[in-house]
């Protein structure tokens, strides 16, 4: 599929198009106002669009990223890819913004993600203040709104803008990696989401919103044995130990034998845990009690706050939880079911596995996206 696509290095957000670009574009962006402390985050995914209009559900290329998002409209929209921005911010760390324009009759969405060299600041601050930032093209307001909003899974801040026209400009900031560390928040990859479209479009929009760097070749996977269970990770240049639990048999309130397995990857102060428990029969899977059983697990730990969401792991179902203790340490807690199936309608599984990790995002990120847990023997 061929689409007209202009480039161009505006920020603002009226611009045409006119090159010709083959389906996959790669081509970067402008910033939304990128300041030195703009941070860390990805947007992206990969869209199929009929020449020069958007479906449903959108995927689009750019560059490391992918991003998806619903417009929930059948508006006729353009697709600009921008050119890529180098800058660096004022304690000189260099960065790299990427975005895209939507022209949907006149109204215009801008989507920017800004990736750092290094880790900067991403705390609450911070990101309320980039997302209060004029919005492209909109350099006069009469009336600002910003609250807290979650984001593609993660924490963020919207503000409404009121136009001297009294029209409205929305803005969303998050950081898709951002992590605590000595108290304080840290990131290297920034989301600015910007739209003029109306309020219900840009609810769609910013509810279905999601980011997504593109997988590379692990150059440090691993593959250990978990009982008759042969797992595949990678840490990336962590330092770590592994070491075996179990087995450990039981049974269910209904009768089911299982028997669990675990890997302990310990480095210093920071470790990651994998359990896998083998059932000797199917079972009835449901989503809603994984997500319970996560939740309850963190908040057994004492975390008290507590988000869980949905996430594919090992091209599975899968729940993730993150847990944040009075003192602002993070866990991340995931869930799935390696051979899940489905038949009759329903979603059946007989091995269970369990994540869980105290380390940074960008390293717990890599853990649950290179994971992969396969049976080798006969339970």
């Amino acid at each position: 599929m061929i689409r007209t696509n202009k480039i161009s290095n505006s920020s603002g957000f009226g611009i045409r198009l006119e090159r010709v670009v083959e389906r996959h574009i790669y081509l970067g962006s402008a910033p939304f106002g990128v300041n030195n402390m703009k941070k860390i985050l990805l947007v992206l995914a990969t869209v199929l669009l009929a020449p020069g209009v958007l479906a449903s559900v959108e995927e689009i290329e750019l560059g490391p990223y992918e991003v998806s998002f619903d417009l929930g409209s059948a508006r006729n929209c353009e697709v600009h890819v921008q050119e890529l921005i180098y800058g660096k911010t004022y304690s000189s760390i260099d960065y790299v913004d990427r975005s895209f324009i939507l022209d949907c009759d006149g109204e215009r969405v801008q989507i920017n993600v800004t990736h750092h060299q290094s880790p900067v600041a991403a705390g609450d601050e911070v990101t309320r203040i980039m997302s209060r930032r004029s919005p492209p093209g909109l350099d006069h307001y009469v009336n600002v709104e910003t609250r807290e909003q979650v984001l593609d899974g993660h924490s963020g801040f919207l503000t409404t803008f009121e136009s001297l026209a009294s029209e409205e400009v929305f803005q969303g900031v998050y950081w898709l990696d951002r992590y605590l560390e000595s108290g304080e928040y840290l990131g290297q990859t920034s989301c600015r989401i910007a739209s003029s479209l109306p309020w219900k479009e840009t609810s769609k929009l910013l509810n279905s919103v999601h980011v997504e760097p593109k997988l590379s070749v692990s150059s440090s996977k691993e593959v250990v044995k978990a009982g008759p269970y042969e797992v595949s990770f990678d840490l990336g240049e962590v330092n770590y130990t592994v070491g075996a639990q179990g087995p450990k048999s039981g049974e269910t309130h209904d009768g089911a034998e299982y028997t669990t397995y675990g890997l302990v990857l310990e480095s210093g102060i920071r470790s990651a845990t994998v359990e896998i428990t083998g059932y000797n029969e199917d079972r009835l899977l449901n989503a809603e009690t994984d997500k319970l059983l996560v939740e309850t697990s963190l908040r057994t730990k004492g975390f008290v706050d507590v988000s869980i969401s949905d996430r594919e792991i090992d091209g599975k179902p899968g729940v993730i939880g993150i847990g944040e203790d009075p003192d602002h340490n993070i866990f991340y807690q995931a869930a799935y079911w390696p051979d899940s199936y489905r038949a009759d309608g329903k979603i059946f599984g007989t091995i269970f596995c369990e994540i869980e990790s105290d380390h940074r995002w960008d390293v717990t990120k890599l853990l649950l996206d290179s994971i992969h847990v396969e049976p080798v023997d006969e339970i």
